[in-house]
């Protein structure tokens, strides 16, 4: 099967998904889709559009390190499939992510490093990340 590359045959999945955006985090949107295969195909046109928009992205933002290059603004959108014939939509929590910036050269440096080291040697002395444990 294959997906359009026009943004016109996504229409009526960039309104759902627009729906989506202007919620508050944590709404969900929950469709019913009353069969299987039609659920799949939902799913299926979803990821379509938003490769459509990310390819659309590089043409509005043709720098490379520009955060919009190749990217979309329903990256953000969760989508998990429920049961056989359900969908549900919401936008990712980006709250629950702490970000802590290291300087380097500081004592806090220093200890992430000796941190990373000793995390490192631990796991070697077991046998490395892929050895079952006993």
């Amino acid at each position: 099967m294959t997906t359009s590359k026009s943004r016109r045959s996504y229409v009526q999945i960039k309104e759902i998904l627009d729906e989506v955006l202007i919620r508050p985090v944590g709404t969900v949107v929950e469709l019913d889709l009353k069969h299987k295969s039609t659920r799949d195909d939902f799913v299926f046109q979803v990821w379509g559009f938003i490769r459509v928009d990310r390819q659309d992205n590089c043409h509005l933002f043709p720098d490379p390190t520009h955060p919009m290059n190749n990217a979309s603004e329903y990256d953000r959108i969760k989508m998990r499939k429920i049961g056989e014939t359900k969908v549900s939509l919401e936008m990712r929590r980006v709250e629950a992510i702490s970000k802590r910036v290291i300087e380097p050269g500081t004592e806090e440096a220093l200890a992430y490093d000796v941190e990373r080291l000793l995390d490192k040697m631990e796991t070697s002395r077991k046998g490395g990340n892929n050895q079952k444990k006993q």
